[in-house]
């Protein structure tokens, strides 16, 4: 009779746990939080942060006065980690003056516009699909 009253099997203590855990509370969080898409939309995020800064950076460079330009290359310098033959190179891009003003010019900024509500619209999307609001109608997605 002792012998029937063996310890279970690994496989049953294995079933019995799964089903201790999905009946926890982090058994009822982990199926929301793999409804939400975290890395994803943290992913879309980053990707479209980035791309709007780059024409933003272009954009300000070609129509900031020389004194923001010498600022904004600082800046560039400490905040990046740019250094030495790349940071040259960013100074004489910011330096070029009217040449670079003309080179970007109206299809820079609206450029620089669209990638900024790129943004804005993935984020609202991230925001929609975490506290599970309905899509935003596309008269207010455009003005947003």
């Amino acid at each position: 009779m002792a012998r029937d009253a063996a310890p279970a099997t690994r496989r049953e203590r294995a079933v019995q746990a799964a089903a201790s855990l999905r009946a926890g509370p982090l058994g009822r969080m982990l199926p929301r939080l793999a409804a939400l898409n975290l890395v994803e939309g943290a992913m879309r995020l980053a990707a479209q942060a980035f791309l709007a800064a780059l024409p933003l950076l272009m954009t300000v460079a070609a129509f900031a006065p020389p004194g923001m330009q010498h600022l904004l290359v600082d800046s560039i310098g400490s905040v990046l980690g740019v250094h030495g033959e790349t940071l040259d190179e960013v100074r004489r891009t910011y330096s070029a003056g009217s040449s670079t003003r003309h080179s970007v010019g109206a299809l820079g900024a609206l450029l620089t516009l669209a990638s900024a509500t790129a943004f804005s619209r993935a984020l609202q999307a991230v925001c929609e699909r975490c506290w599970h609001l309905p899509r935003a109608p596309m008269r207010a997605a455009i003005w947003r």
